[in-house]
């Protein structure tokens, strides 16, 4: 991968390659290989309505080399008005209107107007055999990816006009080696630990020239592994941070043993409290009524009983036996009360336990 920053060609580790800025107005990347087309920049119209249109020209070069190694006339063709160097205001950018595929041997481009692909034959090799351009260059196409515990293989391609070439490398993973005729290849081990792996080996050819070729392989399964160790170790890491939140917070009182759905101290808690028939009197005995407790009254004056006929009748609290008073109290509690705090009815100090 490449940059152009202020019409300089940077690396991937955004180091410059070369000084190719001198001769072009803009650079466009092949979409594959190592090279780059200059597309010439054109003369600026000084008028706004200036109506002469001109073809834009370019030159191929590698990347990192300043020698231009082919020129290609008539690339793009700019329109009437353009009074900027060849820039027109476009939707398209430079990089979408020239399309470099060296292995299709041809050149799309896409006019100013908008209206049309052009498709420029041109043979990369046929150029370079004609330009009698003394080059040496790798077209980089290995594959990216190994497995594990088979073997990776790779031959360099080279073009070089005079032949000679040489291999060298210079870095790479332990094990992998390249032969004297450019083949590269690797046992890639079961245990491998780490995924990316970069290779950089030096190409020279018989006239003193060289270049170096640089790629990178990974191992997705390596990959994989360490992401899953990753996402394991950041939940174990937030487990203890709550873990560590959780016991800096107060904890809830231990529940006590409940006496008729209370706590002692007067905190009543969450039951399912459901009032039953029983025998209610009053304070001589002698009156006697079967029924279950429904209400009380808000100020406590009277008690809402149910027969089992259905009917239902008040009664005055203070007619009650202090054991009914109890039980009316009590009940009202259970049923109103239930997440709340208040007095145990089966306190000491209770007005209504029963003597």
């Amino acid at each position: 991968r490449f940059y152009l920053a202020n019409g300089r060609l940077l690396s991937s580790e955004l180091k410059p390659l070369g000084d190719n800025s001198a001769n072009f107005g803009a650079a466009v990347h092949s979409l594959t290989g190592s090279y780059m087309i200059g597309v010439d920049a054109g003369t600026r119209s000084r008028f706004r309505n200036a109506e002469s249109s001109q073809s834009r020209g370019g030159k191929l070069y590698q990347i990192g080399d300043q020698r231009p190694l082919v020129t290609i006339p008539d690339l793009l063709v700019s329109p009437p008005n353009d009074r900027i160097g060849g820039y027109q205001a476009s939707a398209l950018s430079l990089d979408k209107r020239v399309l470099f595929v060296p292995e299709a041997k041809v050149i799309v481009t896409v006019p100013y107007t908008d209206d049309r692909l052009r498709v420029l034959p041109f043979d990369v090799q046929q150029a370079l055999d004609a330009s009698g351009v003394d080059y040496l260059i790798v077209d980089p196409a290995p594959p990216q990816t190994v497995e594990l515990g088979k073997p990776y293989e790779y031959t360099l391609s080279v073009k070089s006009k005079r032949g000679g070439l040489k291999f060298t490398l210079d870095a790479g993973p332990e094990g992998l080696k390249v032969s004297d005729k450019g083949e590269v290849t690797w046992d890639v081990p079961d245990s491998l630990t780490v995924a990316a792996h970069p290779v950089i080996i030096s190409v020279s050819d018989a006239s003193g020239q060289s270049t170096f070729h640089t790629f990178e392989v990974t191992a997705p399964e390596v990959a994989r592994r360490a992401a899953e160790l990753a996402a394991a170790e950041a939940k174990r890491m937030q487990a203890e941070r709550d873990q560590a939140r959780a016991s800096s917070l107060p904890r809830p009182p231990t529940p006590t043993p409940m006496i008729g759905g209370m706590q002692p101290g007067g905190v009543l808690r969450s039951t399912g409290f459901v009032p039953e028939y029983r025998t209610w009197s009053d304070r001589t005995g002698k009156h006697k009524i079967e029924a279950k407790f429904v209400e009380m009254a808000s100020d406590k004056s009277q008690v809402v009983l149910q027969l089992k006929s259905g009917d239902r009748r008040g009664v005055a609290l203070s007619q009650l036996s202090d054991a009914d008073i109890y039980e009316a109290v009590r009940s009202d509690l259970l049923l109103k009360n239930r997440a709340g705090t208040t007095e145990s009815p089966e306190s000491p100090e209770s007005p209504f336990r029963p003597q």
